[in-house]
């Protein structure tokens, strides 16, 4: 998913739909993935697992 959906875009969706500007169906829609694994990056846990997926050597 880091791939298909890189942090860079995640946390300019993320920002959208925090201000209710844009759905996860739009996300989906948009980036043509599955709204349950657009649901899962859009969490605070994927943002802890991404940051401990990059600190491994």
């Amino acid at each position: 998913m880091a791939v298909l959906f890189p942090e860079e875009a995640r946390d300019e969706f993320f920002a959208l739909n925090a201000a209710e500007k844009i759905t996860l169906d739009e996300i989906s829609s948009r980036l043509v993935l599955p709204k349950d694994k657009i649901a899962f990056v859009m969490t605070t846990a994927w943002a802890k697992l991404l940051d401990l997926l990059k600190s491994i050597d």
